[in-house]
């Protein structure tokens, strides 16, 4: 199943997973968010990319090691953060880089992306989070 998903993903391009989150007030008691971040409202639109990084590197064990590569390159990082730029201008006008840019030379990659992406786009602001911080965020 995951090799025909997969599969299916790099034979159409489907670069982008889309991630919609929004509280609803009639759940919002349900809700395991901060009160305080319910109550401004939360209407957040996570994208994930799907053709690249670690879904197509080499995966390999050997014993009791194990290891994964994570490739990316500019064009791949190019279509998930466009697709993020468009739409934050229908929404807040704002797109959140989440990475581990502390640590990992591919989300270094993709901040410099992301970085010459939002030239082209003046009327939305770029901020980068370390998905630690963002986890604490929410």
């Amino acid at each position: 199943e995951k090799n025909a998903l997969l599969g299916l993903r790099k034979t159409f391009n489907l670069a982008n997973n889309l991630r919609p989150s929004k509280v609803y007030p009639y759940l919002a008691h349900l809700c395991p968010l901060k009160p305080s971040i319910i109550e401004a409202g939360v209407d957040i639109l996570v994208v994930r990319e799907l053709v690249g990084g670690i879904y197509f590197g080499e995966h390999k064990r050997e014993g009791d090691r194990a290891y994964d590569v994570m490739d990316y390159t500019v064009e791949g990082i190019k279509k998930p953060v466009i697709f993020g730029f468009e739409a934050a201008r229908l929404r807040r006008k704002k797109v959140t880089v989440v990475d581990k840019a502390n640590v990992l030379e591919t989300s270094r990659l993709w901040r410099e992306v992301s970085r010459e992406v939002a030239k082209g786009y003046p009327d939305v602001q770029l901020e980068f989070m370390y998905v630690d911080n963002a986890a604490m965020q929410i």
